[in-house]
């Protein structure tokens, strides 16, 4: 009779890249064994050196490229069925549409699928792989020539090799859930498109029609609103995105708008170029140049009144209930591409003057922060400043705010031209004694800095404590005060600091007496403290 040992064994899943195309994929040797059980014998898949075994890590692919990498497996002592397990950590879009994957075994076709499709799991072979014969794996990917990508995506999946013992076995792999087995997480493969796509904004650029939004906002913004607009024409405008203060030779020509009225509804269309995407869209349209609430006009897209979000080349929306006349549209979009050719690929020739120059707005920077005192006895004013500076190129009116320890304590309004400065002063004070922060700020900037409360006197009493001469006969004896010079200023203190130390066994004459009998007593009182000394 046959013994039958059982235990608890580690047994290898090993795997070793056998050959790489283009040095474009490689594997991890990261190792994970587990329910694994020894009956009769052992399992083993084993490879040979995984020193540089790392996953597949392929950045910034494109539409068009491909890449392949292969794996040499084996088993000994056992035969084995082997699975491939594909499970995908993260990623949607188009990497998990458009990335297509195929699985090979000795160049025989196993699977193909993309990571929509994923968890998946691949029985490797129709046999079992047998004792000590090599079997190589190879995993290609395709990224479709047709793939339209306008964001950064990422795509990252795991892959598991599972080894069964085939005695255990039948050929059914719905019945390997148990049983002996050894099993390989190889984790990190991931693959990025997208590197080179950057989100700009974009506003319709209508022309003679255009009006800049800065002259009815006072925030910084560029862009325009178009009009006014009338039923009898179509419009069609440019979308100039990353124009910066209406620059266009800053900008790039990212689409069209087109602008028509018909049967009472006005129509406005978004049409992006080939290479760009729109991932947003805010538009305005009305009988006034922007939406106008109880603070003024707004170029704010978030308050435009019609919206739409989603990755699209084109969209129309349709307004109704307002006059066939004296229209304003403002047009605004977040673009997405590759803006990293430099210059304006897609300039129009109606475009090549550049828009006037419009100045710098008035901007408020804080500079040269100074507190004086900035160590200071509790319940002492401080005064704390700053300079003021207008770095831009037209005039403007600011509040200068004030606080302690993050608390408003009070403000100054100031006007500034553009380049000129002014210092502005606060005062405050505190009685806790601590470091106390202090900032200057303007809707721009802010500075910071802090000044110290304590009692500063060399002995940790308080100066003026000092000043008045107030001293302790006994802390003196303590720090060995017997000189003639101690002794004098003790005298100075009058009667009452001599009951004090009579108090203490030593007797102090008072100022007018003048008899032998005192002064020999007083030079008694000197012997004796100096031998306490």
């Amino acid at each position: 009779m046959r013994k039958i040992l059982a235990g608890i064994s580690l047994v290898g899943l090993v795997l070793v890249i056998a050959n790489f195309s283009g040095g474009l994929a490689y594997f991890s040797d990261v190792v994970a064994s587990e329910g694994n059980r020894l009956q009769a014998g052992q399992l083993e898949i084993i490879g040979e050196d995984i020193n540089d075994v790392i996953p597949f890590d392929e950045e910034c692919i494109e539409p068009g490229d491909s890449g392949e990498g292969s794996l040499t497996l084996h088993v000994s002592d056992n035969p084995a069925w082997v699975l491939l397990d594909l499970e995908k950590v993260s990623g949607v879009g188009v990497l998990s549409e458009e990335l297509v994957f195929t699985v090979e075994l000795e160049g025989v076709h196993q699977w193909t699928g993309t990571a929509s499709e994923f968890p998946v799991s691949i029985e490797l072979g129709d046999e079992p792989f047998e004792n000590c014969t090599d079997y190589e794996l190879t995993v290609r990917w395709d990224f479709d020539d047709d793939a339209e990508v306008y964001q950064k995506e990422n795509l990252e999946f795991d892959m598991i090799f599972t080894a069964y013992q085939s005695r255990h076995h039948p050929q059914d792999a719905d019945t390997f859930e148990s049983g002996f087995h050894s099993v390989l997480k190889i984790e990190g493969n991931e693959f990025t498109t997208g590197c080179w796509i950057e989100c700009e904004t974009a506003w319709a650029y209508g022309g003679d029609y255009a009006e800049n939004l800065s002259d009815y906002v006072t925030a910084e913004r560029w862009g325009w609103t178009n009009g006014p607009l009338d039923n009898d024409e179509n419009y069609t405008f440019e979308l100039w995105a990353g124009a910066g203060r209406n620059d266009l030779n800053k900008g790039t020509l990212v689409g069209s708008l087109y602008v028509e009225y018909i049967d009472g509804v006005w129509r406005v269309t978004y049409r992006i170029d080939a290479g760009f995407a729109m991932r947003e869209a805010h538009l305005w349209v009305g009988e006034d140049v922007l939406p106008n609430g109880d603070g003024g006009y707004t170029a704010a897209p978030g308050q435009f009144p019609y919206k739409e979000e989603g990755i699209s080349t084109e969209y129309t929306f349709e307004v109704t209930d307002l006059p066939s006349d004296g229209i304003y549209v403002a047009a605004h979009a977040v673009v997405c591409g590759d803006f990293s050719d430099g210059g304006n690929p897609n300039r129009s020739d109606s475009t090549e003057d550049t828009l006037e120059e419009e100045p710098k707005p008035a901007e408020f920077e804080v500079t040269d922060l100074e507190v004086t005192p900035e160590n200071v006895d509790p319940g002492e004013t401080v005064e704390v400043s700053a300079l003021v500076v207008n770095s831009g190129e037209e005039a403007g009116e600011c509040v200068v705010e004030f606080f302690v320890e993050d608390n408003f304590e009070s403000s100054r309004d100031i006007e500034l031209d553009g380049g000129e400065n002014e210092r502005v002063e606060f005062l405050t004070s505190r009685e806790g004694e601590d470091e106390h922060e202090v900032s200057i700020s303007t809707p721009d900037d802010s500075e910071t800095c802090s000044f110290t409360v304590e009692n500063f006197s060399e002995d940790g009493s308080s100066e003026k404590e000092d000043e008045e001469g107030v001293v302790g006969g006994e802390e003196e004896q303590e720090d060995g005060g017997d000189s003639d010079e101690e002794d004098s200023e003790d005298g100075e203190f009058g009667d009452s600091d001599g009951e004090d130390e009579a108090e203490n066994g030593e007797e102090e004459p008072g100022e007018d007496e003048d008899s032998e009998e005192d002064e020999a007593d007083k030079d008694g009182r000197g012997e004796d403290e100096g031998s306490g000394g």
